[in-house]
């Protein structure tokens, strides 16, 4: 079995004017995320053998701490220009990882997007997810050489990016205020068509309440205590 992870880049600084998109760096908080997520990969115990690297800053950077948190040796990180330049998408990585020497188990590559989640997709064609800056994919194949892995043929074991559980709240939140306001439209352009846009604002607020509603933990109503002379009362009284 062979095992590859798709990092994306951490958060990097804007690209301005005057900047060089290659040179970009990572930001603080970038690097600081970068650090959370690497470190979280590595208590996992994972096994990479390998990391290839695109050569820009900010996913060198990246890989950088990846590769201290894993206790990898920095300067036996890979550097592959088509990553960054995102020449013949998805099958030019395919190629790099045709490439990989089979005495690797596992190998990370560490890129940007969009060709990452391309790549993704191309290996797994149910997987449709953007990764967001700072993610982890990782694929499992069923193959004892690299060169025999192909479109397909990936499967996803875990799809890690910061803040995932509340990232994956707002979507399910955006997800059922979209589905329950266009029910709501649906009904009431059949019920009265021009009505039913005058009263848009009112739909979209009354549903933002009713799933705010819904989403509520119910509160648990604390039992009261008895004293004493309510016990006693109790067991007093006559039935």
């Amino acid at each position: 079995m062979k095992t590859l992870y798709l990092v994306r880049h951490s958060n990097a600084a804007p690209l301005k004017e005057k900047t060089d998109d290659f040179t970009r760096k990572l930001t603080k908080k970038g690097k600081q995320s970068a650090k959370k997520m690497a470190h979280q990969f590595a208590a996992t115990d994972p096994s990479v053998d390998l990391i290839i690297s695109s050569p820009a800053n900010r996913a060198l950077e990246t890989a950088r701490i990846y590769a201290k948190a894993l206790g990898y040796d920095d300067s036996d990180i890979l550097l592959y220009e088509h990553i960054y330049e995102q020449e013949g998408g998805a099958e030019s990585l395919l190629k790099l990882v045709h490439a990989i020497d089979n005495s690797r188990g596992s190998a990370m590559i560490v890129g940007h997007e969009p060709l990452l989640s391309t790549f993704a997709t191309f290996l797994r064609r149910t997987f449709t997810e953007e990764l967001p800056e700072n993610s982890v994919v990782h694929f499992d194949f069923n193959n004892r050489t690299w060169d025999k892995i192909s479109k397909g043929r990936g499967v996803v074991k875990s799809f890690e990016f910061p803040d995932k559980e509340a990232v994956l709240r707002q979507r399910f939140i955006t997800g059922l205020e979209t589905s329950i306001a266009d029910g709501i439209r649906e009904q009431l352009a059949a019920h009265d068509p021009e009505s039913a846009g005058r009263v848009e604002e009112s739909v979209q607020k009354s549903v933002k309440k009713l799933v705010k509603a819904f989403l509520k933990k119910p509160v648990e109503k604390k039992k009261k205590k008895r004293s004493g002379k309510d016990k006693g009362k109790a067991k007093g009284k006559k039935g």
